[in-house]
């Protein structure tokens, strides 16, 4: 069975999401690259509110928050 799946009652499987991840270095680099060329290219500079950032990534703004604070999220149990 799959890491992040788990058995229900019934023998079917139900996915859950990982969480509790924080970004490598490497990723948050790269995040803030990207964020910071997207600025420049569309906004003259002008940064990103949390807001914008949420409906262009697809993520909440409290996920938005917490890879901002740099640390982990709630982890669930299975």
């Amino acid at each position: 069975m799959d890491s992040n799946a788990s058995k229900t009652r019934r023998g079917r499987s139900t996915s859950f999401r990982v969480r509790g991840a924080i970004l490598s270095p490497q990723g948050w680099q790269k995040f803030q690259t990207a964020k910071q060329q997207a600025e420049s290219d569309e906004t003259w500079g002008k940064r990103f509110s949390q807001e914008d950032l949420s409906a262009r990534t697809g993520l909440s703004l409290n996920t938005l928050a917490r890879i901002f604070k740099r640390e982990l999220g709630v982890i669930a149990s299975h």
